[in-house]
């Protein structure tokens, strides 16, 4: 026999798991919509590039033959000797950007 619902325990984590998966589903529906048969371009703050990785970014690497990548852009300083000096995730291009100027 199946339990009723109120005789069984709601995993809120799990619930809010599930929402947060059907909101990313539904923005990715709507940029096929958008873009298969439309042809329209779709804004990059409006893309999902990961489900299971949210920050996941387009990058612009400059590399001969792989223009760009997939991830989150690191900057890593070194002394001459190969020792790691500092690092820093830059999570959000502003950030990208400010670090260069």
């Amino acid at each position: 026999m199946r339990p009723q619902l109120e005789d069984t325990e709601v995993d809120e984590g799990l619930v809010g798991e599930i929402d947060r998966l059907l909101e990313l589903a539904h923005r990715l529906k709507d940029q096929v919509r958008r873009k298969l048969p439309k042809g329209e371009r779709i804004p990059h703050a409006e893309k999902v590039f990961s489900i299971h990785a949210e920050h996941t970014r387009w990058v612009s690497k400059g590399k001969a033959g792989q223009p760009v990548e997939l991830g989150v852009p690191v900057v890593i300083i070194e002394s001459k000797e190969g020792f790691v000096l500092g690092w820093r995730i830059l999570w959000a291009r502003r950030m990208w950007r400010s670090q260069w100027k």
